[in-house]
């Protein structure tokens, strides 16, 4: 009888905490803002255990009226808020359609055609395309630039001709000639509209007067100088043509031999002359006076003649046909990396030489491996995409040395330590607004 009455007891007491427990006071009238009571934090670490377990979260009811997906069409100048599920709606009247079909014809017909290659599924082209078909808007209907598009997931020639690597990219043609709209400029209306308009001012300047002449040689430190018998001509349409292929730098004519002296062309040379002018540095032109001769021999000269490797210049790196000359070296290796650029003022436009900072996390090592470089040690490495080879030298990185190594790296006669080259996959950062991975052949 006495363990019956114990048992009961306990069972009673059991069921009066259970009560309490699980049904609070009918008569507590807790304000939203009061603390919340023992149940509700017991039922919400139950909830957060559960979603921390299966690592999502989900609401406990959707609203239909709140999450139906939205499309903004409008601009206001202010920020644009697009529909990240589906791809936006873009009248075709301010943005053509283009596919392999009718592309070069359009960008023949027309002198400035902008081109978004985009992916449908890809979360930074659906964020990028109404900007996109706003600033088209602000150029339609002003014989100005026209704008396009091009499903580069499924038009996939048209993205291998025009090296499409991460999605989206913008380019401008200009009479034929392709920019590209850099990854790391904004991606907004007016940002793409002034890129736009500053592309389509690209052209020669002309200087007459030794004033002119004067200011620009005491302002700017990088330019391309021709001298003319005159500013028209076949000559002068080769000069101006080149230019466009060169937007990067400006380039001047001058058919005045005062103003040519300033330029440290002498008035007995040979006309048409030019130079490039670098900080420190004249470069003279002995080649054919055309617009490909020219643009090759600005191209070789007008970078510094060590190219520290970024992923801004990653494409424009691995897709150039020259021989490269790779340093793998730290920044605080100051010493080896001054010798590589001796060495390589001596093999301008011969050979390309690149310089990759082991100490960057987002590429350093992982390079270094692909090229089978030592990544604690300076190791300068050979490739080319002609031979599919890649030779490590293994010397003392003197001057002389590096300057053999290029020398029989130029003549095909490198019999070191060769591999086969491998693809390289680097991720693009995520300030770069692309999706997928840059793809380099090597």
């Amino acid at each position: 009888m006495e363990a019956t009455r114990i048992l009961l007891l306990l069972l009673t007491s059991a069921y009066l905490l259970f009560s309490l427990y699980k049904f609070p006071p009918l008569s507590s009238d807790r304000h939203p803002s009061s603390p919340t009571t023992t149940h509700q934090h017991f039922q919400d670490f139950i909830e957060a255990l559960t979603i921390f377990k299966s690592n999502k979260i989900e609401p406990k009811s959707l609203d239909t009226d709140i999450f139906t997906p939205i499309t903004l069409l409008t601009y206001d100048g202010g920020d644009l808020y697009e529909d990240q599920q589906v791809w936006p709606v873009i009248d075709e009247n301010d943005v053509v359609v283009l596919t392999e079909n009718n592309f070069s014809e359009f960008v023949d017909k027309n002198r400035y055609v902008m081109v978004m290659f985009y992916a449908p599924w890809c979360y930074w082209s659906r964020k990028l395309a109404p900007h996109f078909a706003a600033a088209a808007k602000l150029h339609k209907g002003k014989a100005e630039a026209v704008f396009a598009m091009v499903d580069a997931s499924v038009e996939g020639r048209l993205g291998q001709k025009y090296h499409i690597q991460a999605y989206p990219t913008m380019c401008l043609f200009v009479d034929g000639v392709r920019y590209l709209y850099d990854y790391e400029n904004e991606r907004t209306r007016d940002a793409i509209s002034t890129w736009v308009k500053r592309k389509m001012a690209i052209g020669i300047h002309n200087i007459t007067t030794k004033d002119e002449a004067v200011h620009i040689f005491t302002s700017e430190s990088n330019l391309v100088f021709g001298v003319l018998d005159s500013l028209e001509g076949s000559d002068s349409e080769e000069f101006a043509a080149a230019s466009k292929l060169q937007s990067d730098i400006n380039f001047y004519r001058t058919a005045s031999a005062d103003v040519a002296e300033l330029f440290h062309i002498v008035p007995q040379v040979q006309r048409p002359a030019l130079i490039l002018m670098r900080p420190g540095k004249h470069y003279r032109f002995d080649g054919q006076f055309t617009r490909s001769a020219i643009a090759d021999f600005v191209s070789t000269r007008k970078l510094p003649p060590v190219i520290t490797f970024t992923y801004k210049d990653a494409a424009s790196i691995f897709d150039n046909p020259v021989k490269k000359l790779w340093l793998f070296a730290s920044k605080s290796g100051s010493e080896v990396i001054r010798t590589f650029e001796e060495a390589a003022e001596a093999f301008r436009g011969k050979v390309l030489f690149v310089h990759v900072d082991l100490d960057n996390e987002n590429f350093g090592k992982q390079l270094a491996h692909e090229f089978g470089a030592i990544e604690d040690t300076p190791t300068v490495v050979a490739n080319s995409r002609r031979c599919s080879k890649k030779h490590v030298f293994n010397g003392e990185l003197t001057l002389n040395n590096i300057k053999c190594f290029a020398e029989d790296f130029l003549k095909n006669e490198l019999l070191r330590q060769s591999d086969p080259a491998s693809e390289t996959f680097l991720k693009l950062p995520s300030q770069s607004h692309a999706t997928h991975q840059l793809h380099l052949q090597m």
